[in-house]
């Protein structure tokens, strides 16, 4: 009796820790929301700053977007035209967001409020985003991308 108390308390303080440890090791929902979130608002920052290095980060290979006009871009693409001088954006605010968070994959929808111009002409719009996230080599990265434009 006496040899197997303290064999019955180390597999009980195992199993313990390995239930408290698991939960601590996982990330919690909110924390990986709030991890998305701070994904798209860097990218909301390099739009108005130019910063392309920042969308080359996020953005996978193989991303396909689909912009407002139905127009469907491939990463090359799409990075072709953030950073094409006829695109100008001032201010890019982003309210609204949620995520859903399935394993290894992500949806976040947001609005954004974006003002500037494109082509010569002036534009201000709000825009509902819908972007699916895969972690991919142990980062987010966007796979695709959909933006409705919200009638005024």
């Amino acid at each position: 009796m006496k040899f197997w108390t303290p064999v019955a308390a180390a597999l009980l303080i195992f199993a313990g820790s390995t239930t408290i440890f698991g939960q601590d090791a996982k990330p919690k929902a909110d924390d990986l929301d709030q991890s998305l979130f701070k994904i798209e608002r860097e990218l909301s920052d390099a739009l108005v700053k130019r910063d392309m290095p920042v969308f080359e980060k996020y953005i996978a290979d193989t991303c396909t977007s689909t912009d407002m006009d139905s127009e469907v871009m491939d990463k090359e693409r799409l990075l072709k035209f953030l950073g094409s001088p006829r695109l100008t954006i001032r201010s890019s605010k982003l309210d609204d967001l949620k995520a859903k968070v399935y394993g290894d994959c992500a949806i976040v929808t947001y609005k954004s409020t974006d003002a500037g111009t494109f082509k010569g002409e002036a534009f201000d719009s709000q825009v509902r985003w819908t972007d699916t996230f895969v972690k991919l080599n142990g980062k987010w990265q966007i796979v695709a991308s959909h933006g409705s434009r919200i009638a005024n």
